[in-house]
């Protein structure tokens, strides 16, 4: 397999399993060189994630993401590898991007739901 694939794949389930932990329910789309990579849904909250190693989005791929989450009340997010390699950094696509402009984002941070799915940490007591 190519590395980059490898890489990609790996910061896809990185994603995919930090948001699960804070309540959403993920659907990574395998190999699709599309727009989103992860799906993520909680309550009445929609997130379109874009994982990129390099955090490298182009215009026309940030305006569609930007575009696509608007028309569906949600949010369009651009995850990166933080400085260092160690953790990930969640980018809040808040407008179009204009080439050679800054890009109109703000750091991101998943928040715990309150609800949805914790697991239960002890065995349920059996009947007789």
């Amino acid at each position: 397999m190519r590395r980059n694939y490898v890489w990609g794949r790996s910061l896809e389930y990185q994603v995919k399993g930090e948001l699960e932990l804070h309540g959403y329910w993920c659907m990574r789309s395998a190999s699709s060189h599309g727009l989103v990579d992860v799906l993520a849904l909680r309550s009445c909250e929609i997130l379109l994630v874009q994982a990129k190693r390099n955090g490298r989005l182009d215009p026309a791929e940030w305006n569609q993401l930007y575009t696509l989450a608007c028309e569906n009340d949600g949010k369009a997010l651009l995850v990166t590898k933080k400085d260092g390699g160690r953790g990930n950094r969640y980018w809040l696509l808040t407008g179009m991007k204009i080439p050679h402009k800054s890009a109109p984002c703000e750091v991101w941070t998943p928040q715990p739901s309150g609800q949805g799915l914790l697991l239960e940490t002890r065995s349920p007591r059996r009947k007789g």
